[in-house]
């Protein structure tokens, strides 16, 4: 119990002080908006949906993070080369016995620019209202004197703005053919969290940023490679996701795949972010072997993130799933004068 209780006010203690709780999807290349506003509307299709979960961790105590998005392109059925893009996404995020939470909506604007007949340029932004609380309710607290604040004292909510930004670069030769470049810079405002009433205790959201490529390519008829790499930073924490995938087309009607693949994650998982702003040195924190199936507009994959990392002895990792839904439209049917009239 007293490890339990440890653990607890230590993992708060660090979420509050830490610059920011952006989440951490392994699978981040299934989660566009939160990885990039210049993705809102790069994708095949008119409409794009998706759902992400992740189980952070249960022990020692439970971290999970969730999403729902959607997005449009305003371009009637593929067929402007440069059109305008909107999206909304709702994300949640909670952590440890005392509920640490974010809760943020957010709406995207994008314009893809058409640089040619398979390369477009999409600059995008973002803004959202975030807020985060905790309840005291489940803690335990030794009686202390002189001085020391006490949980009354102490605001157990806040909100603020965010403002966030990005561009992409696409080429895209066929549907199975396509290559993705790109950046966000998130918290350009750098906003400020403040949960107590002094203002000693005010905490800015460092400016985070994320390079990233996505790569689909066919190898053989019935086979698609696909990568995805990450790079992300923010203040002194960096990290590197990597991801590797077969696509093995089921049937003759392209319609129905199977994903298998492997990735893994590199942290800092020996940096002190209170090391002068030094960062520490990247190794593997985690491993996550990754399934999927896609049934026509609908895919769905599930990976279980493995902890490698020296933390690996209280927090094991846990599953991530996503679906994702693109609804595509259907031309209308070019009319033609019948040569008999």
């Amino acid at each position: 119990m007293l490890k339990r209780i440890f653990y607890t006010m230590t993992f708060v203690a660090l979420a509050l002080g830490v610059s920011a709780q952006d989440v951490h999807y392994s699978q981040f290349f299934n989660s566009p908006l939160n990885l990039n506003p210049g993705l809102t509307g790069v994708f095949n299709g008119n409409q794009r949906y998706h759902l992400n979960f992740k189980n952070q961790w249960n022990n020692p105590v439970g971290y999970n993070s969730f999403d729902l998005g959607a997005d449009f392109k305003f371009d009637k059925c593929s067929t402007k080369r440069s059109h305008l893009n909107l999206g909304a996404l709702v994300n949640f995020d909670r952590a440890g016995d005392l509920k640490l939470q974010a809760a943020g909506l957010n709406l995207f604007a994008s314009y893809t620019i058409g640089l040619s007949d398979y390369l477009s340029l999409t600059p995008g932004l973002n803004a959202g209202f975030v807020s985060r609380s905790y309840d005291w309710t489940d803690a335990d607290w030794i009686k202390l004197t002189g001085g020391v604040q006490t949980p009354e004292s102490i605001n157990t909510s806040t909100s603020y703005f965010d403002l966030n930004g990005g561009v992409n670069l696409r080429y895209q030769k066929t549907y199975r053919k396509t290559l993705d470049f790109g950046a966000g810079l998130f918290h350009l405002n750098s906003p400020d969290v403040q949960f107590a009433s002094i203002a000693n205790d005010i905490v800015e959201l460092e400016q985070k940023l994320n390079l990233y490529a996505m790569f689909n390519w066919p190898l053989a008829d019935k086979l698609d490679l696909v990568l995805n790499g990450l790079y992300s930073s923010q203040k002194v924490y960096q990290e590197v996701v990597l991801n590797a995938q077969g696509k093995i087309y089921l049937g003759d009607s392209y319609s129905k795949a199977l994903y298998l693949g492997i990735g893994a994650r590199l942290a800092d998982i020996n940096g002190d972010p209170a090391n002068n702003g030094e960062t520490g040195t990247l190794g593997l924190e985690s491993i996550h072997p990754i399934i999927g199936l896609q049934l026509g507009n609908l895919k769905a994959e599930l990976n279980f993130d493995v902890t490698t990392s020296p933390f690996s002895h209280a927090a094991k990792g846990g599953p991530e799933l996503s679906l994702m839904y693109n609804v595509y439209c259907i031309p209308p049917e070019v009319c033609k004068p019948c040569p008999i009239y």
